[in-house]
């Protein structure tokens, strides 16, 4: 049982990054999965350079251990409003404590 619940919250990781790969690939041809809604955000924005983000590359840092990477990924989902990732990253760290615990 440990071992399926692992793979599902595997599993879960794997479809969102693949999604994820996806829309960015594809956004940059055309923007429209992480774009800003709103016009005038989307034009400062182009015309600002952009910053290196020591967040973003500690969260990935931490990939390799798959219970912080879960919790991460949830309590930054969750401060951000994204609805689909914090679903995803919830039932990911609920699968991957239950392994942990059944195992």
């Amino acid at each position: 049982m440990a071992r399926i619940l692992l793979a599902i919250g595997g599993t879960i990781f794997l479809v969102l990054g693949t999604l994820h790969g996806v829309l960015t690939l594809r956004d940059v041809a055309t923007p429209r999965a992480f774009t800003p809604t709103d016009k005038a955000v989307r034009i400062a924005m182009q015309g600002a350079r952009l910053a290196f983000n020591p967040r973003v590359t500690a969260s990935h840092l931490l990939q390799g251990i798959a219970v912080v990477v879960a919790a991460t990924y949830l309590v930054l989902s969750l401060c951000f409003w994204f609805w689909g990732p914090a679903l995803g990253s919830g039932i990911s760290l609920l699968c991957i404590l239950a392994a942990i615990v059944l195992s």
